[in-house]
């Protein structure tokens, strides 16, 4: 080999070996570099929709709305039962309580509407959609931010429970098909009962 060529493969060597971290560092920094550039655009994307959203919802909390946060028989049409079962939520006494009524489970996700707020004794009077009577409960279990529920689906005012909106729950105004007493070609006739003696 030539000497000159010898000379310059020896000092690249002794280069890399005085620096070895520094072509790894240069590919490390352009690969965060990518990887920060990636997750801007990724937020710059998502924003506006989450602020949608959360002006949708805001106004829905501005108005009395609250999301439901937990499943349970925390609900009663009287305060004091709704005192007393916040308080001792012992099988005993939830199992009391439901036996002699006004006790209302509580699900995930529901929106009701905030009627009155007693922050002394913890608790709210709320608008439950398909429930006649106003209802108390902890004000602890209610959330001004949306809440999903077990469905996956936000609930809004006036949507039933389980569904989406847009979702068709109007129960069908065409009958059913009858059966007919002649069969059609191919199927075969199911004998008459006939009483036993």
């Amino acid at each position: 080999m030539c000497p000159a060529l010898l000379h310059t493969a020896s000092s690249l060597k002794r280069e890399k070996d005085l620096h070895p971290a520094s072509s790894k560092s240069d590919q490390s920094k352009g690969h965060r570099m990518k990887m920060r550039t990636i997750i801007v655009i990724a937020a710059a994307a998502v924003l506006p929709t989450l602020t949608a959203l959360a002006d949708k919802y805001d106004d829905l909390a501005t108005e009395g709305y609250r999301w439901v946060t937990t499943d349970g028989p925390f609900a009663c049409t009287s305060k004091d039962d709704a005192n007393r079962i916040s308080k001792d939520q012992s099988d005993e006494n939830t199992l009391r309580m439901v036996r002699n009524g006004g006790v209302y489970f509580l699900i995930k996700g529901v929106i009701v509407r905030v009627v009155q707020e007693d922050k002394a004794s913890g608790l709210s009077q709320v608008q439950w959609a398909g429930i006649t009577a106003d209802i108390w409960m902890p004000s602890k279990f209610l959330s001004k931010r949306p809440v999903t529920s077990i469905l996956g689906t936000i609930s809004t005012p006036g949507q039933p429970i389980g569904t989406t909106p847009g979702t068709n729950i109007e129960l069908s105004p065409i009958p059913t098909p009858t059966q007919t007493a002649t069969p059609t070609q191919g199927e075969a006739t199911e004998p008459a009962a006939r009483p036993t003696p």
